[in-house]
């Protein structure tokens, strides 16, 4: 017969499968008509035919203090069409502080001897190694082209090239007193159906303004794509094909993060660098496809909103997101589908809210690496319950933190994934808490975790609590401790997991820090057994706060030891939990069944023998029930 904790678990293990059938017909239909949508475009349309030209460059020039003079190095020589570009001087700009300077942002006037270039500005600062970009200013071309399309699938054709993209308002400072939205944006868009489309995205290079400068006391570079609600003519949107490069020369940077977003100095982590953002009212694009792009070199989320919209659908594959301060992925409440992607040296994967959004979402096959946190999912609402959210066969490596962080979420599924080299594989931390609801309903089933420090880790308590978990068939090599914490949980069954060659000096479960529920710890799980040393003259204590299976050791062979049961919170002990205990040594060792009541009693345990209880009524007594005698073995089990 179940126990209530067992009832709950295959309650939900079902539900589980059945919401992950639901996820195979969303992921088949997206097969069967995704290439319909991706192709069946009314109207064709060539950026070149617009004025665009991809002919951004980069190079390492001199500048001279106070001089509008740039010299080019003869290996790059200018001519007099590159006259009229937009160049971009990195550290050369009005200086903030006495060792920093802002970026320079002018235009080419004139080209002499190929490498004595006039600027429309004056540096300020002299220097042999400034890094900078020139080419054609594209956002004109590209908007005229955007404007121009028709239809409910218009194919904007992007030829092979580096075509830089800088917001007009960092050419025209008076353009900054226009409406929020709009004039820190490079190109616009406000209706749906439009394909962008390159020949590769190796070839295809869409280059944003990496240069800042000061803009109301903040640092400011610029956006590449706006979609800006309400839109109209709500039909796919596509990128396909493209590299879309944040144009600096650095996007992570070793600066920490967790700092203000707005800083004063160019580095660390700009909200106003991103290359596709969500914003304005709703409705936004109900469905949006990102297919085998590039984002790189980005200080903010490479691809984000700052809106509410919770329906329609966001398919993102085979793309990377790489080398930025901020999270690769952070399009909030719409639901979404990430597969065959890679992530890697950036601050974040993902930041996911789950809040209100409409249907289930997965990420899977992908892969994450080189990051602080790879897959976090907060801002759970009690107020809509969670249509679920799928993590499974990815690759996650080398995390400094965190490769699943909930604060809070529910309707969680990790499965399969390989966590390799990572601080915390799952993990809940109150720090990362935005909602309103608690993390519940979390199944981690047939992962495998290689040099994981913590392998589940519960740090959450109070309003980010944990309620209902099931942590089944889950092989951890090489790791620190399988499953511990210092937060509040209640609910949670490991069963039929396996840890080996784990470097923890005790145990492979530590929960004597939980403000709630210790861990169902089930005969099935594959655990180190937990090491209690007997010394003598003391109680020493045995505690369920570390696991189901204990070894006991005699300190001092031929004295008297005394162990005891510690059941003195049992609120904190699972109904129907074992102990399973191993005295290794060759004299016996006295146990006391309760510290809470000492009329109990007490057994001898010889050497070399187990005994079992099991957890009834708020006590320990001895398995199998009812208990006549205690009953000891001659070999561990």
């Amino acid at each position: 017969m179940m126990n209530p904790i067992q009832k709950r678990i295959t309650i939900f293990v079902s539900a589980f499968f059945r919401q992950l059938a639901q996820m195979s017909l969303l992921l088949l239909s997206l097969a069967i008509n995704g290439p319909a949508v991706l192709h069946a475009q009314s109207t064709s349309l060539n950026v070149t035919n617009f004025g665009a030209r991809g002919d951004a460059i980069q190079s390492v020039v001199t500048t001279t203090g106070s001089s509008s003079v740039v010299i080019f190095p003869a290996t790059n020589p200018l001519s007099h069409a590159d006259v009229g570009k937009i160049i971009l001087l990195f550290g050369v700009g009005p200086a903030t502080t006495t060792t920093n300077n802002q970026d320079l942002i002018a235009s080419i006037v004139s080209v002499s001897d190929g490498t004595n270039i006039t600027i429309s500005g004056a540096a300020s600062l002299t220097s042999t190694q400034v890094f900078c970009t020139y080419g054609t200013q594209n956002a004109g071309a590209f908007q005229n082209c955007i404007d121009a399309s028709t239809g409910t699938n218009a194919l904007i054709q992007i030829p092979a090239g580096n075509y830089l993209l800088i917001p007009p308002s960092q050419l025209d400072p008076e353009l900054r007193t226009k409406d929020f939205w709009s004039w820190r944006t490079a190109l616009l868009i406000q209706k749906g159906g439009l394909h962008f489309m390159g020949p590769d995205r190796e070839r295809t290079i869409l280059t944003g303004c990496g240069a800042w400068n000061l803009y109301a006391g903040a640092v400011q570079r610029g956006w590449m794509f706006l979609l800006l609600g309400p839109v109209t003519n709500d039909a796919p949107l596509i990128f396909e094909n493209l590299t879309m490069d944040g144009g600096v020369q650095q996007g992570h940077t070793a600066r920490d993060n967790s700092g203000p977003a707005w800083t004063t100095d160019g580095d660390g982590w700009d909200v106003t660098h991103d290359a596709v953002v969500d914003g304005g009212n709703n409705p936004l694009h109900a469905y949006k496809v990102f297919q085998n792009c590039s984002f790189v070199h980005w200080r903010g989320e490479m691809v984000k909103s700052v809106a509410s919209f919770d329906s329609g659908l966001i398919v993102v594959t085979n793309c990377l997101f790489s080398d930025g301060n901020g999270s690769g992925f952070n399009f909030n409440w719409t639901p979404h589908v990430i597969t065959g992607c890679l992530f890697s040296n950036l601050d974040m994967a993902m930041e996911y809210y789950v809040g209100t959004m409409q249907s289930s979402s997965v990420f899977k096959n992908s892969t994450l690496t080189g990051l602080r946190q790879a897959i976090v999912l907060v801002g759970g609402l009690t107020n809509h319950p969670s249509p679920g959210y799928t993590i499974q066969n990815n690759v996650i490596s080398n995390i400094s933190a965190s490769g699943v962080l909930m604060g809070p979420a529910c309707n969680v599924r990790i499965i399969g994934n390989q966590f390799t080299n990572v601080t915390f594989g799952i993990n809940t931390d109150g720090y990362a808490y935005q909602g309103t609801d608690y993390n519940h309903d979390i199944a981690v089933l047939s992962n495998s975790f290689n040099q994981v420090y913590y392998v589940i880790n519960i740090g959450g308590g109070g309003v980010d609590r944990l309620e209902n978990m099931t942590v089944t068939s889950n092989q951890a090599t090489n790791c620190h401790q399988f499953a511990c914490g210092y937060g509040w949980s209640t609910n949670v069954m490991l069963q039929s997991n396996a840890s080996v060659n784990s470097y923890c000096n005790l145990g492979d479960i530590g929960t004597g820090s939980f403000t709630g529920q210790w861990f169902l710890d089930d005969s099935s799980d594959q655990l180190p057994l937990y090491m209690d040393a007997g010394y003598p003259g003391t109680t020493n204590l045995i505690s369920y706060a570390n696991g189901m299976k204990h070894s006991l050791a005699n300190t001092a062979e031929g004295t008297n030891i005394l162990f005891c049961i510690d059941d003195r919170t049992p609120a904190q002990i699972p109904p129907g939990a074992r102990l399973s205990l191993t005295n290794l040594n060759r004299v016996p060792v006295n146990i006391m069944l309760s510290l809470r009541n000492p009329g109990a009693g007490t057994v001898v345990l010889q050497a070399n023998s187990w005994l079992r209880l099991i957890f009834i009524n708020n006590s320990f007594m001895a398995a199998p029930l009812p208990p006549s005698n205690l009953r000891t073995g001659g070999n561990s089990q």
